[in-house]
C-alpha cells in the first residue's frame, strides 16, 4: 500500500492515478458468474476486489457507496448505491438512489432475482418501468427487444397482471429473417388481434391472414369484417362538426402518387350544400391528370341529389347525365359499341309504363325507335283533314342567333304546337324560378304522320283528276 505526495492511496500499485486505485496481476480464467464458495477461483485472491461488509446479521441492513459535496458534509450526502441483504439467506439487491432539492429516493433498483425495477421497489418482470417512459436516440434503432421466441410487449392499467393491450413481434420465419407485428386490444377479459403488419409490409385489419388470390392479394392495406354490420369498413372524415362545415368545404380526399407524391388521380368528397345538424348534403368528385399536365383535372361529379355528370367542372344544374364535350376531333362525347352485326340495342329508354323506346343498330344502320305495338292502343281512328292542317303550319327559312351564317329551312316551335302539339316540348315564352328562358325543343319526327296521310289525301286526288282526265280523253 503507497500513499503519494498528492495524497493518493494505490492498493497493489505504487503509483496510484486516483484517489483510490486497486490493481491486481493475476488471471482467474473464471467467470465471475461461474464462482461459488467451494470453487477453488476466490473473489479475493484472484480478482482486483473491494469488499464493503457490514457485520451486522439484523435483516435488510446496508453497504452504501455515498457521494458527498462540500455543502454540508455526511448529512446531505447523494448516496448513489446501496444494497441490502437477508441475513442467512445469502441473497441481496442493489439499489441505485439520489437527492433532488433535499429528498432522497430510490430510482433503480436489481433485485435478488435479477429483475430490474426502475420507479418501482419490486418489479414483477425482467424490466419493470412505473411512470412515463421516452425511448430516443441518434442512431437508426431508438429500441430494441430481443427474445429466443415471440417477442411481447403488453400494456396494464393500475395493476400489474391485467393486461389491456399487447404488441407482439411475431417470428414467422428464423432463415431468412421474417417476422410479423401484432396489435391486440381486450374485450370481455379476452385479448384479440386488431391489426397487423405482416413479413410483406401489408397493414391487416380484423384478419391476421391476407388474402391468397385476385387483387387482394397484392393489397398493402387488407380490412375485413364478418356479416350484416361488421363487414370491412374504411372511413375518411373531418375533424369538424357538420355545423362547422360550408358548401365546398372538403370533407375528405383519396390521392393516387407515385414515391414523390406526384398526383396522377384524386377522389374528393365535400359538403354539396349548407350542412347542420341531421343534414349532411356531400358530393363526390373524380379527377384524373391529362398526358403532359401535372395536376389532375375535374371529370366526374356524382351531386347530393343523385345527378352524374361528366367534362370539365361538370357544374350543370337540373341533368341527371350532363356529359361535356372536352375535345371533339379526338372522339366523341359518347361511344356504344356492341359485339357482332345483328339487330342490338344501344340504349333503351323507359318510365313507368316500361319501355318506351330505343336506339338500334344492325350491321349498316341505326334505327330510333318509339313504342308503337298496336297493343299499346286503343280507339284507332284514320286520320282525315291532313292537307288542310298541314298547310296551316308555316315553314320557314332562319338562322340561329349562335350562328349567324348558317342558314336552315324549318318550324317555329309554338307554332308547329298549335296544329301538332305532341311534336313539341315545353311551353311559349317559359321562365325558370329566376327568370332565365326556358327554350322549347321540337321533335320533327312527330310530324310524319301529318305529311304522310297529306301525302296519301293528296294521291288519292291526284289519281281521281287522272281518272277523269284519261275518261275525257285528255
Amino acid at each position: 500500500m503507497r500513499v503519494d505526495s498528492s495524497g493518493r492511496l494505490g492498493l497493489g500499485t505504487s503509483s496510484p492515478g486516483a484517489k483510490l486505485q486497486v490493481s491486481q496481476n493475476t488471471d482467474a480464467g473464471t467467470a465471475i458468474s461461474a464462482v461459488s464458495a467451494s470453487a477453488s477461483t476466490s473473489l479475493t485472491t484472484d480478482y482486483a476486489t473491494l469488499f464493503l461488509q457490514n457485520t451486522n446479521t439484523t435483516n435488510n441492513n446496508y453497504n452504501a457507496i455515498g457521494f458527498v459535496n462540500d455543502q454540508g458534509g455526511y448529512s446531505s450526502a447523494i448516496y448513489g448505491i446501496y444494497t441490502s441483504h437477508t441475513s442467512g439467506a445469502q441473497s441481496g439487491a442493489l439499489a441505485f438512489s439520489t437527492r433532488n432539492a433535499g429528498t432522497f429516493d430510490e430510482r433503480m433498483r436489481i433485485t435478488a432475482a435479477g429483475r430490474v425495477g426502475i420507479g418501482t421497489t419490486s418489479p414483477g418482470s425482467l424490466l419493470e418501468v412505473a411512470g412515463k417512459t421516452v425511448v430516443g436516440s441518434t442512431s437508426s434503432n431508438a429500441l430494441e427487444v430481443f427474445s429466443s421466441g415471440d417477442t411481447e410487449i403488453g400494456f396494464s392499467y393500475a395493476t400489474r397482471g391485467n393486461i389491456y393491450a399487447k404488441i407482439i413481434g411475431d417470428i414467422t420465419n428464423a432463415s431468412p429473417l421474417a417476422g410479423e407485428i401484432a396489435f391486440q386490444t381486450a374485450t370481455g377479459g379476452s385479448l384479440f388481434d386488431r391489426a397487423r403488419i405482416d413479413s410483406s409490409g401489408r397493414l391487416l385489419v380484423g384478419t391476421s391472414t391476407s388474402p391468397s388470390a385476385g387483387q387482394g392479394q397484392y393489397s398493402k392495406l387488407v380490412a375485413l369484417g364478418g356479416a350484416g354490420t361488421t363487414y370491412g369498413n374504411i372511413s375518411f372524415g373531418s375533424t369538424a362538426a357538420a355545423t362547422s362545415i360550408s358548401s365546398g368545404d372538403n370533407i375528405a380526399l383519396l390521392c393516387f402518387t407515385d414515391n414523390a407524391g406526384n398526383n396522377f388521380a384524386r377522389i374528393d368528397c365535400a359538403a354539396d350544400a349548407a350542412p347542420g345538424s341531421n343534414d349532411y348534403p356531400g358530393r363526390l368528385v373524380f379527377s384524373t391528370t391529362a398526358d403532359g399536365a401535372s395536376s389532375p383535372t375535374e371529370r366526374m361529379r356524382i351531386t347530393n341529389d343523385g345527378q352524374s355528370r361528366f367534362g370539365n367542372n361538370p357544374t350543370g344544374a337540373g341533368d341527371r347525365l350532363l356529359i361535356e364535350e372536352i375535345d371533339p376531333a379526338n372522339g366523341y362525347c359518347i361511344f356504344t359499341k356492341v359485339t357482332g352485326t345483328g339487330t342490338k340495342p344501344h340504349v333503351r329508354f323507359g318510365n313507368g309504363n316500361g319501355l318506351v323506346g330505343s336506339i338500334t343498330t344492325n350491321g349498316t344502320a341505326t334505327s330510333y325507335a318509339t313504342s308503337s305495338d298496336y297493343r299499346l292502343k286503343e280507339n284507332v281512328v284514320p286520320l282525315t283533314g291532313a292537307i288542310d292542317r298541314l298547310q296551316q303550319i308555316p315553314v320557314h327559312r332562319f338562322n340561329f342567333i349562335a350562328d349567324p351564317d348558317k342558314i336552315l329551312d324549318g318550324f317555329i316551335a309554338h307554332e308547329a304546337q298549335a296544329i301538332v302539339p305532341e311534336c313539341v316540348i315545353g311551353d311559349k315564352d317559359a321562365v325558370d324560378d329566376e327568370g332565365n328562358p326556358v327554350y322549347q325543343g321540337i321533335d320533327q319526327s312527330k310530324l310524319v304522320p301529318l305529311l304522310t296521310a297529306a301525302l296519301q289525301e293528296a294521291l288519292v286526288k291526284i289519281e281521281t283528276l287522272e281518272a277523269r282526265l284519261t275518261a275525257a280523253g285528255i
